[in-house]
Order: C-alpha cells, then structure tokens, then sequence
C-alpha cells in the first residue's frame, strides 16, 4: 500500500521539464537519523531527521512522521513539516507540494490536494489542485482540477482556464498540445493557441524535434515550435533520420514520405528530397538507400540515380567492414553484394542475419553458424539458434541450451 501511495503522488506532481541545480551538501547516515554534510565533509547538520532529501537549489525536505518540511544549506528550518511532500525547486526556487486531510499515511483520498511554495517556505498557491506539474522556467505549469486541465502561473493567475481533456508538454514546456472535444492543437506558456483543436491524432515518433498530426486521414509534419514543414497532403510520414549523403547533400536529415500509394522523402524544411514513386524505400545508410520498384528491390544514392539494379527480392542496408556489404535476397535464399553489386556471398541460406565484428549467423535447413565477410564458413552449421557478436561474443542455442562463443566457435566459460 506504501508503494501505491507514492505511485498516486507521482503521477499527480509530475516532473516534467523541471531541472533543479546539484547540491554541494549531501546527507548522511548515523542509525536510525540523517544529516547534512558539505563536501569537504563537515558536518553541518548532526543527524537529527528520519528522513531529508534534496529539492534542488541546496534545500532540504526533512521529515520526522508522515509530514514534510524544509531546511536550507546551513540546516536551519524554514518551513516546519506540514505538507505530504516537497517536490524539487525549478531554477526560481518554485515546488509543488501535496496537503491531505487524511491522517494515516496509507490511505490514498481524494482530499489530496497540490499547490506551490518558494524556498522561503511561502505559500504561492493554496493546495486546491487535483493534479500540478512542476513549474518551468517562466513559472508555468499545467494543472488539473475536476475533470479539466489548464495553465497556471506561480503567483496564481490562470493562464488557461481547466476546460482542456490533455495538456501534453513537449520538451522544455514552452509549447504543449492539448486536446479538446476528442481533437488535437497546440498552445504556448503564454496561454496562446497556436494551432486550435482540429487534428484527429498526433505523432511523436518522429525524432527530435519533430511532430506528425492527422487531419481527416492525411498527415503534416511539423517542428515543436508549431511551424509546419509540410501540408496535409501525405498518407505517411515517418521518422527523421540522418542521409549521410555526398555530393553537397551531406548530413542532410530527411523522412520516408507516402502520398497517393508512392514513397519518397522529405528533409526537415519541408521540401522533397526524392518525390513519391517507389513501392516501398528504406532509409539512406551511407549515401545509399534501398528502394522498391516493380516488384524488386535495389539501391539509389541521395540525387536518385540507380547506384544498385532493382534485381532483388529484398535487401538489408549496406552494413559490415565501412558499410559496404548489404543482405540480398534472390529466389528466397540469402546472400551479400557489395557497392559494386558484386555477389561476395552467393546467395544460398535459408536465413541470415546482419553483419556484425566481421561475422554474419547463416541458416541451412534447421542449423546455424557463421561466415565472415569473404563469405567463408568460419564457424560449422551446429547451432539450433545463434545471434549475432557483440565484442567478440555471440549466443548461441545448442541442445535447448544457451552458451557464449568466440570468434572461433569455441564455448567460453
């Protein structure tokens, strides 16, 4: 039951974007009681407390019984315990804390309530709040009363009225979508709405920095400053991923992008990389993509020209010794072609896996072992299972047991 409570406390103050300075003062232990030492190990404050942890700013929450107070650096108290916890201070000496009306610790009630303090133990909001984000470095916070979500400052001004279902905070909480009537916008920390609640869902699986929403089907992307990159002209967006292109396109970042059933990609101002005309597209690995056309697969480079014929049933991005070999797969048997198209390893196995330390797991029939990347079979098909090496070791199955190898195949003990 004591770890729900904490769970429920948790979840109701969040910490969201809140960074609170490292102290230089740390506690220490002696039976039963806690205290304070500075780094130079001198004893500021002799173990008195059952319980003190660090709020940030070189302040304390300690406690004695079930409720919280606060001690500064020099182990003074400036706030007796009252409050059922003292969350950590922003970079403007601002926490949340939590009061109830329940006396048995145990119990989780209703009667939880969260407001906001300074570090000299003030009262800045009165604890009336169902739910309260920490404060962000302009002193705002989302908070939560009944059913509705909103905006609050430190001082106590509503910034947004709690009539919102979600406010999801991104980042540094200077932007956050929220969610009204079942649909998606976006607002700042000023309480403005940037963007009204018209989207249908909202993507965040794009990498950093970058949103997908939905609007009737299609899909935009857009920055986490809410300025869009694309219109919603697009059946897909996926996520951002570095091209590692040549030819003045270096480092370039783009995203596979489907519109009316082709795939091409975009780059993060929003402009077409390589237009929509392939069945399927990989992502760029060393200035090289695989892409799919007409039923097979082969390889463009960052200006769309045919680097790899499209011959293949599938391919696996160019990987091993400096990225130049890539699984092929002809006629439903695995091999390796390098940049040149250069079959290195016939294709010939039922199975295989990446090449991995200069050894790639093979599977004929029921067993495995491993080639290197001249295609020799440098450790037998013995293996009921094997995966792939990871500093100079690799597991194996042998017998409904699992053992490590070396590069030789030999059992390390």
């Amino acid at each position: 039951m004591k770890k729900s409570l904490l769970f429920l406390l948790t979840v109701a103050i969040t910490i969201g974007s809140t960074v609170t300075a490292q102290s230089t003062i740390k506690t220490f232990k002696e039976g039963k009681l806690v205290g304070l030492k500075n780094e130079e190990g001198y004893v500021i404050l002799p173990p008195t407390y059952k319980r003190i942890n660090s709020v940030g700013l070189d302040f304390f929450s300690f406690s004695d019984n079930y409720k919280y107070g606060l001690l500064n650096s020099r182990g003074e108290v400036i706030l007796e315990p009252k409050y059922d916890r003292i969350t950590g201070f922003n970079k403007n000496g601002i926490s949340v804390m939590s009061d109830h009306e329940v006396e048995d610790k145990f119990i989780y009630s209703p009667d939880y309530k969260y407001g906001a303090i300074d570090t000299n133990g003030v009262l800045l909001i009165e604890p009336k709040y169902d739910v309260l984000h920490n404060f962000n470095d302009n002193n705002v916070a989302i908070f939560k009363i009944g059913e509705g979500y909103g905006l609050i400052m430190s001082s106590g001004k509503i910034l947004v009225e709690p009539k919102l279902q979600e406010i999801k905070p991104i980042n540094g909480f200077g932007i956050a979508f929220f969610k009204l009537d079942n649909k998606f916008g976006m607002l700042n920390d000023k309480g403005e709405f940037l963007h009204k609640a018209e989207w249908d869902g909202i993507d965040e699986r794009m990498g950093k920095g970058y949103f997908g929403v939905v609007k009737n089907g299609k899909k935009a992307a857009l920055r986490e400053d809410g300025e869009f990159l694309t219109d919603f002209s697009y059946d897909d967006i996926l996520k951002f991923g570095g091209c590692s292109c040549e030819n003045g396109k270096s480092n370039k970042t783009v995203a596979p992008a489907l519109k009316e059933g082709k795939w091409g990609f975009i780059d993060t101002i929003g402009e077409i990389f390589i237009a929509p005309q392939y069945e399927s597209v990989q992502y760029f690995r060393n200035a090289k993509a695989g892409v799919k056309k007409d039923g097979k697969w082969g390889f463009i480079n960052e200006s769309n020209e045919v680097v790899i014929p499209f011959e293949y049933d599938s391919v696996v991005v160019f990987k091993g010794e400096e990225d130049q070999l890539a699984k092929v797969m002809v006629n439903g048997k695995y091999g390796l072609i390098n940049v040149q198209n250069e079959m290195v390893v016939p294709a010939i196995y039922d199975e295989m896996d990446q090449m991995s330390e200069n050894r790639a797991a093979v599977r004929n029939g029921t067993k495995w072992g491993y080639i290197n990347e001249k295609g020799d079979l440098v450790i037998p098909m013995q293996f009921d299972k094997a995966y792939e090496f990871y500093k100079l070791k690799a597991s194996v199955l042998v017998k409904k047991k699992w053992k490590k190898i070396d590069q030789m195949g030999n059992v390390i003990k």
